[in-house]
């Protein structure tokens, strides 16, 4: 009952989820996928709960929601994360996004992934009550996950000497 937008969300939303329903992961990057999706709309394409990133990542999804005429329940997994901004996350575009308002990659922080993990499991209960105490118990242990690897990576920073960290990263 679940349609999700991207994949880093839909693996946030199966781990809360577990065995409880399918997210179907219905965009990624490039044309194919985005036909795929406005194809899936045309098909009857239905879900009660659609979980998207936000900061401006699906901008096409509006149009999708209303060319599908669902009155799915659509819920932004970045809410109340504040978003660097351009000169912060040195501002680009590509495949169907732009970084021009605020960097939509919050994922890449683990505090931010934890405000999406309570996202992802308050919208999960207000459209499957009856599955609330799963997505409560699964979210719990996957915030778990989520701070033994934080802990991991910092303790493995600080073996590091200042002077000599660097970050190398690959964003095409």
């Amino acid at each position: 009952f679940t349609d999700v937008f991207f994949t880093v969300t839909a693996a946030q939303v199966a781990q809360i989820k577990a065995s409880k329903a399918n997210a179907y992961i219905v965009f990624a990057f490039g044309k194919f996928a985005v036909q795929a999706s406005i194809e899936a709309a045309k098909l009857g394409w239905k879900p009660k709960l659609v979980i998207v990133n936000g900061l401006g990542f699906e901008g096409w999804l509006p149009r999708l929601v209303k060319s599908a005429g669902n009155k799915a329940r659509v819920v932004t997994a970045t809410s109340g994360i504040k978003p660097r901004k351009p000169d912060e996350a040195a501002g680009h575009s590509h495949a169907g996004h732009s970084h021009d308002e605020a960097d939509p990659h919050a994922w890449q922080s683990v505090a931010n992934a934890k405000i999406y993990v309570t996202n992802i499991r308050h919208a999960l209960s207000g459209v499957d009550a009856a599955g609330a105490e799963t997505y409560r118990a699964n979210a719990e242990a996957y915030l778990a996950k989520l701070d033994a690897f934080d802990r991991e990576i910092r303790d493995m920073v600080a073996k590091i000497p200042a002077d000599r960290r660097k970050v190398i990263s690959s964003h095409d």
